[in-house]
């Protein structure tokens, strides 16, 4: 019987464990996408403009933190170190160029890419996209741009502004 007991305790102190474990569990950071949507596109070069990148989750102490451009390949086509700064809300938390960075990356070039963001050597973040070269033979517009193609259109919200009885509404 005393065993038994033992036994009965000895499981219901390892739950307790693993319940405090599980609870104190941390999760992990992420980039809104939203963020990496918006980003500056310029198409006649095929280039981004990084301002602002909202993390959700910040972890105490970020690191080393960079947005990186990766061809199909693997290799890095282009990256921005980023700083973090604190919002209000300590579940939220911005990554901007470093301090001197102005934060262009050129990718220039058809092919298909990944942008992530990685912070301490762990990619938080990812969202692929491709990049295709198009040549416009409008005689009023000549020239070359860059398409962008990607989850853009699976991710993107829609919204309308609407005046009804003269009050504003705004309907997503």
């Amino acid at each position: 019987m005393a065993r038994a007991s033992e036994a009965t305790g000895l499981s219901i102190l390892l739950l307790l464990l693993l319940g405090t474990i599980a609870i104190g569990q941390q999760y992990q950071p992420a980039i809104e996408y939203q963020s990496l949507m918006n980003l500056r596109y310029y198409e006649n070069n095929g280039g981004f403009l990084i301002e602002d990148l909202q993390l959700v989750l910040p972890q105490t102490n970020i690191g080393n933190a960079k947005l990186v451009f990766f061809d199909r390949s693997g290799q890095v086509v282009d990256s921005v170190p980023l700083r973090f700064e604190k919002m209000e809300f300590p579940a939220f938390g911005r990554l901007r160029p470093a301090s001197g960075n102005p934060g262009n990356v050129r990718v220039g070039r058809s092919g298909n890419f990944i942008m992530s963001i990685v912070v301490d050597g762990q990619t938080i973040t990812s969202m692929p996209f491709s990049l295709r070269e198009q040549t416009n033979s409008d005689p009023f517009n000549p020239g070359k741009k860059f398409v962008r193609e990607g989850p853009f259109p699976d991710l993107a919200y829609t919204f309308r502004l609407l005046i009804e009885n003269g009050k504003l509404k705004l309907e997503l």
